[in-house]
């Protein structure tokens, strides 16, 4: 959960702050289409970019570190379950193409004449 609005938190931040480039695209002609589907490719990256690394860096975490710990305790018993992440991961990729729609659709109320001269 802290993931996923850290996620939103980024994405409105650099939709809000990246609002007069928007807004200069479309004056030269560059359609809403291209930008939603732009934006929407962008959060594709970051998600595929956060399910290679956390596929990477958990494992290489959970073998390395955790292993090895749970071997000195006699109490604790380590198994090696990759089942959960890769449960999550499809859900983290279509939010990570719905939220910056969504996030542009809520932040474009104004024309691109206003944006250009809000920005100024």
């Amino acid at each position: 959960m802290i993931g996923v609005l850290n996620f939103i938190n980024a994405n409105l931040t650099s939709i809000l702050t990246r609002s007069k480039e928007f807004a200069m695209m479309q004056s030269i002609g560059m359609t809403r289409r291209q930008l939603r589907s732009m934006l929407m490719y962008e959060g594709l990256y970051y998600s595929f970019g956060t399910c290679v690394l956390s596929l990477a860096f958990g494992t290489i975490f959970s073998l390395l570190i955790v292993k090895p710990f749970c071997g000195l305790l006699w109490f604790f018993s380590y198994q090696f379950i990759l089942r959960p992440l890769l449960i999550v991961l499809p859900f983290l990729v279509v939010l990570g193409a719905l939220i910056p729609l969504v996030l542009y659709a809520l932040t474009d109320k104004q024309s691109i004449v206003e944006r250009l001269q809000e920005a100024e």
